[in-house]
């Protein structure tokens, strides 16, 4: 994330960088690259994150970057286009099913690729046609239509164990 964002600033965009989450593993390598970094001014870290202000970073963001390895599940790419945020993610399955189009995709490794992406986005995160177009698409997400997915999935296989007590 790091690298891209200082790729979209060598690129000549103005942007600020706002990180959530908790330091893992490679925490000590990024905070000494963050502190050698030409951006470092503009980038925040909230490493013990409050549910309480997410919504309001959520607000004041123009796009969100989201470049994991291994989440099998696309929750947070989703909440923020519902909220109109364009958004930049990791390649994975899941978040190519669920963003389709309307993601834009960057491999980590790869900063020039990712700074292209992120600028692309800002751009779209100030158009209120583009935003509109991204909650549009994660609008049917909803938590009440993952639990009913859900049941619909589990209903056939319980019932069939069901079945299975009734007949010994």
């Amino acid at each position: 994330a790091l690298r891209g964002f200082e790729a979209l600033r060598a690129s000549g965009t103005r942007a600020r960088l706002l990180l959530v989450g908790r330091p893992g593993d490679a925490a000590g390598p990024f905070r000494d690259a963050l502190r050698r970094s030409s951006a470092r001014d503009d980038v925040r870290w909230i490493e013990t994150p409050d549910e309480a202000r997410m919504p309001a970073c959520v607000a004041g963001a123009t796009a969100l970057l989201h470049l994991a390895n291994d989440e099998a599940t696309p929750v947070t790419p989703l909440e923020a286009m519902r909220h109109g945020l364009p958004v930049v993610a990791s390649p994975l399955p899941a978040f190519r099913e669920a963003l389709g189009d309307d993601g834009s995709w960057g491999d980590a490794d790869d900063a020039a690729a990712v700074g292209a992406a992120l600028g692309e986005a800002l751009e779209a995160g100030e158009d209120a046609s583009r935003r509109e177009a991204v909650a549009a698409r994660a609008r049917p997400y909803t938590w009440r239509a993952c639990a009913e997915a859900h049941v619909r999935a589990w209903d056939p296989i319980l019932r069939g164990v069901e079945q299975g007590r009734t007949q010994r």
